[in-house]
């Protein structure tokens, strides 16, 4: 009897779910793995009897997605399971990327955008292998900061009355980049500051607001924006050339915020009392408020207290000389051709004459002095405002 006496039904198994023939001697795996024996049996004979071990094998895997969109610089997680054709399941699959400039992928198939662009993911066990399509998109913003991180601004005509605002952008590829033309400006308060589109912000009146820069869904941490005035909280420091700076005579708050006992006198300034006149401006006395006022000694006194809290950075505060005080006038208190004056070109009060470190001499103590509105030079021991003065050193 040869094999081709034999048909499929003279081939037989002990066990059809873990093998059967569909084909004359072929023997083909069924649905459940282990020990199967076979036999030919025909005409009442039974053959001997072989034992044939059946393994799984894979018929499919299964994952999560086939296409993943992914920001360069994030991750994507995936799972893939193996269906084997005895039923069971197995996750130990091979991932394997075709461009690992584009992307990574590791071997519990995380997924990471490298880099914009497309690649493939090839999840694989045995020989069955699935294909993963990924798009690695640009990398979408994750925090904005906003500088400076707070800001004061003064009130009225110097050059702190307003500031460009920035923001920078940080992305999920740990990048960054500016915004500050692109991110869209808000202020909590716009009656207290002006915000532009591009992040100017100018101060209106004395108060206090908040700025925030958004984009894309991000927004920034607010920052605190305080608007002062010359009259109020703030003092002005005026750079003369070379370095040299001037402040202006402070405010009754501003004096007693650093030191309630500098404060000789005070006046007030009350601009409503003034007869309107074509030179209604030049001989404002300044912004309407309370003004300290000073001995020549509490001059000395403020000028050390700057000193001593390193007023813009600098600790060495001193009274102008009166040669430096009246150049000072000279350069900033102009009568022709037409009336200026450090009030009109920036807020500084002007209702009583401004104090040197020089002595008149004489035995009641007076000091060379110089109004900075129509450059008046004079001397006395009164109150009067005083201008501190610093040099570049």
């Amino acid at each position: 009897m040869t094999d081709a006496d034999l048909t499929l039904n003279n081939w037989k198994t002990s066990d059809d779910n873990k093998g059967y023939f569909n084909k004359p001697g072929i023997l083909t795996g069924g649905n459940a793995s282990g020990e199967v024996v076979i036999f030919v049996r025909k005409f009442g004979v039974t053959s001997n009897k072989l034992n044939i071990t059946i393994e799984p094998v894979v018929k499919e895997i299964n994952v999560s997605s086939t296409y993943v969109s992914v920001p360069k610089g994030l991750t994507q997680n995936l799972s893939a399971t193996a269906t084997y054709s005895d039923g069971s399941v197995s996750d130990s699959v091979t991932w394997t990327s075709n461009d690992k400039d584009i992307i990574s992928v590791s071997e519990a198939g995380e997924i990471k955008g490298l880099q914009e662009g497309e690649a493939t993911v090839t999840v694989q066990i045995d020989n069955v292998r699935k294909i993963v399509n990924v798009d690695v998109t640009p990398a979408l913003i994750t925090k904005i900061e906003v500088k400076p991180n707070s800001l004061e601004l003064v009130k009225g005509k110097t050059e702190r009355n307003s500031h460009q605002l920035s923001a920078i952008a940080t992305y999920t590829d740990d990048s960054t980049s500016p915004v500050t033309d692109s991110a869209l400006w808000v202020s909590l308060d716009q009656s207290v500051a002006t915000l532009s589109m591009m992040g100017e912000i100018t101060a209106n009146q004395v108060g206090t607001t908040t700025v925030t820069a958004q984009m894309d869904g991000i927004e920034s941490e607010p920052i605190v924006i305080d608007v002062c005035s010359l009259a109020d909280t703030c003092i002005d420091i005026f750079d003369a050339g070379n370095g040299t700076l001037f402040t202006s005579s402070p405010s009754k708050i501003y004096v007693d915020n650093i030191d309630p006992d500098l404060a000789t006198w005070q006046t007030t300034v009350d601009n409503s009392v003034l007869t309107s006149t074509a030179f209604s401006e030049f001989t404002s006395h300044g912004l309407d408020g309370e003004y300290a006022m000073f001995s020549p000694e509490a001059a000395n006194t403020l000028c050390d207290t700057y000193s001593s809290i390193k007023i813009n950075g600098r600790d060495n505060w001193r009274l102008p000389t009166k040669d430096e005080l009246e150049q000072f006038a000279d350069n900033n208190a102009i009568t022709f051709p037409k009336f200026e004056n450090m009030y009109t070109t920036r807020d500084w009060p002007l209702k009583f004459s401004y104090y040197s470190s020089t002595s008149a001499g004489g035995e009641y103590n007076y000091h060379h002095t110089v109004s900075l509105d129509i450059n008046y030079r004079g001397a006395n021991n009164q109150p009067s405002f005083v201008t501190c003065m610093s040099e570049l050193e």
